[in-house]
């Protein structure tokens, strides 16, 4: 593995049981392979200048949406609204 900054300080934490969220520029399988191997989870961000693996999320959970009990996972929905903001998360 090509060792970067965030593959150096991913040695350095005691990662079990966590989650380890990542901007665009960390989102590479060597890295999510070294959270895995530290026994935790990851939140990767994806741009749409990764036209393949953008593509292949979007339709997974258009899938998910349409089939959801054809996979292990769940989706969970939030909406606040404070301060003349109105926020939405999907998770």
């Amino acid at each position: 593995m090509k060792k970067t900054a965030i593959t150096e300080l991913l040695q350095t934490l005691a990662l079990m049981g966590c989650i380890v969220t990542l901007d665009a520029m960390g989102t590479k399988a060597s890295i999510a392979k070294q959270i895995q191997a530290g026994e935790a989870d990851y939140v990767l961000a994806v741009k749409d200048n990764k036209r393949l693996l953008s593509k292949s999320i979007r339709e997974f959970f258009e899938a998910f949406v349409s089939f959801p009990q054809s996979t292990p996972h769940s989706l969970r929905e939030t909406i606040e609204k404070n301060h003349g903001w109105c926020e939405t998360r999907s998770f």
